[in-house]
């Protein structure tokens, strides 16, 4: 590609019936050009060759050819448009009319070159030593601004990059390296340190993992423990409770008998009994089992007792009425009650 091809005027390469560029360009005796489909079909439906630009007339049809000139033309512009920078591509700094895209920045003349304008340093034997970088934005940064000049060396003692006049002035006998060289070395001592965080990082995620299992299997063996002191109490309900169902069985089968002989006389007395003893030994027993299910409550702050429960042997409606009203005023002191809690500290309300 050729920076003279760029150069062409725009109208030369644009064809004035479609207005775009030119197509398989063909060029009539008058001069002007035109795309080869564009031309056929004027002509074809005018019925006349005649130049669309021009206007000037042919007495016989030509026989079109295409312009090999004006298509090389058009190919190298077409290309051209592709490399065309945009706004966020580096421009090459030596295109003069239409800017392409940079593809290297050199580092020595602290520019930036298209493809076209790169092939110089790949040909002239004094440029060819040059340092060729990717594109490059601000490359005045890469210039000593002392001296004006590219910066070339690292200066280890003073960490920092120098050019050719330094070495002879400020950083005179100072060590100095390439910076590619130095980077790498940064690059092994960054790895290594990267390495060794995240060896560090391992073992603390391991640390914490193990924690969180331990503190896990503390709260299984708490709760397992919880469960246990439930159990046994629990069982001594169901017992309480599949008594008493058969008790209820019993009360609902002497409601439906029709002897009434055998109500009077046998079951209801027998029954009567059962059902007290039943209600009033057991009552206790179940604060007994709350107390005893949540050792951590103890006795009430005032110094109370349990409602005594007698029972008689002998069994009586009246004698049911006045035990069950005894066992409802006992149920109510009870609700009364205010019970502290034993800590470590002393008891707390």
């Amino acid at each position: 590609m050729e920076e003279s091809s760029l150069s062409m005027p725009w109208d030369a390469l644009t064809c004035s019936i479609c207005l775009d560029i030119l197509k398989h360009p063909v060029s009539l005796q008058c001069g002007h050009s035109f795309c080869l489909a564009c031309i056929t079909d004027s002509w074809d439906q005018a019925g006349v060759c005649r130049c669309p630009h021009c206007r000037k007339t042919f007495t016989q049809r030509l026989d079109l050819c295409i312009n090999i000139h004006l298509a090389n033309a058009v190919e190298k512009l077409n290309m051209a448009s592709q490399s065309r920078a945009g706004p966020d591509d580096i421009e090459c700094s030596f295109c003069s009319e239409i800017k392409l895209k940079a593809v290297k920045s050199c580092l020595t003349c602290l520019a930036s070159y298209c493809e076209i304008h790169l092939q110089s340093h790949y040909k002239i034997n004094t440029l060819k030593n040059h340092k060729l970088v990717n594109p490059t934005r601000n490359i005045e940064n890469y210039m000593c601004s002392e001296h004006q000049k590219a910066l070339e060396l690292f200066c280890t003692d003073h960490c920092v990059c120098i050019c050719s006049s330094c070495v002879a002035d400020k950083h005179k006998n100072h060590h100095t390296v390439l910076p590619e060289k130095e980077r790498a070395k940064k690059k092994d001592s960054v790895e290594i340190e990267e390495q060794e965080s995240m060896e560090v990082l391992k073992d603390l995620i391991n640390s914490i993992e193990e924690t969180c299992q331990k503190i896990t299997q503390l709260f299984k063996d708490q709760e397992n423990k919880e469960v246990e002191k439930f159990k046994e109490p629990i069982e001594r309900l169901e017992k309480e409770i599949e008594v008493l169902n058969k008790r209820d069985a019993e009360l609902t089968e002497l409601s439906e008998t029709d002897n009434d002989i055998y109500v009077l006389q046998v079951r209801s007395a027998t029954i009567g009994k059962d059902l007290m003893k039943n209600i009033f030994f057991q009552f206790p027993y179940f604060f007994a089992v709350i107390l005893q299910t949540f050792p951590s409550v103890s006795t009430p702050i005032h110094e109370q007792s349990h409602p005594s429960v007698d029972v008689s042997t002998d069994f009586s409606a009246a004698l049911l009425r006045k035990e069950l009203s005894h066992l409802k005023q006992s149920v109510e002191e009870i609700s009364q009650w205010e019970f502290v809690e034993e800590t470590e500290e002393g008891l707390s309300i």
